[in-house]
């Protein structure tokens, strides 16, 4: 199997040698799942794309991504955003048989800024559906939010749009 070593934060001021490592990741994996049996390959993010492409295409086996943001959600659809991890994310969405967005919002995001249509995404939201509220709760009771809940509220909008229950 593949063994993992912690690097300083610093390791990879130089982007080069970051990418690179994911490349060489992939290459790991590859070989590190040969002769292994299973039905699907699942990818996180970015940095294990490559690797879960090539894994998937090496074993014939479907791939799904699955996204909780992308860079363009990170660092705007600008000049700001890096472009090597953008075409990171976009290969492996092209390569995946199924992708899993978290929000609407991601959905719209990834439809918008990667072309991937809407027909090969899979909206699955981070929680459970919200309870129902008991009888014995009043309307005005849940309209009083603590400090907590008003923050959490108002970074949750945007990633959950108004359907934020607390």
């Amino acid at each position: 199997g593949l063994t993992t070593q912690a690097a300083p934060w610093f390791a990879y001021a130089d982007t080069d040698v970051l990418y690179e490592q994911v490349m060489q990741y992939a290459r790991q994996c590859v070989e590190a799942a040969r002769g292994e049996a299973f039905d699907v390959v699942h990818a996180h993010d970015w940095m294990t794309f490559p690797a879960a492409a090539a894994v998937a295409a090496d074993a014939g086996k479907p791939l799904v991504v699955h996204l909780h943001s992308t860079e363009v959600d990170r660092s705007g659809p600008g000049d700001a955003a890096d472009t090597q991890i953008r075409e990171f994310e976009r290969r492996g969405m092209a390569a995946a048989d199924r992708i899993i967005v978290v929000s609407r919002y991601a959905a719209q995001l990834v439809e918008r800024h990667y072309g991937v249509p809407a027909s090969r995404l899979t909206i699955i939201h981070n929680a459970p559906p919200p309870p129902e509220v008991p009888p014995e709760i009043s309307p005005e009771a849940l309209s009083q939010d603590t400090p907590g809940q008003h923050l959490f509220k108002q970074l949750d909008t945007a990633y959950a749009g108004d359907s934020v229950v607390v």
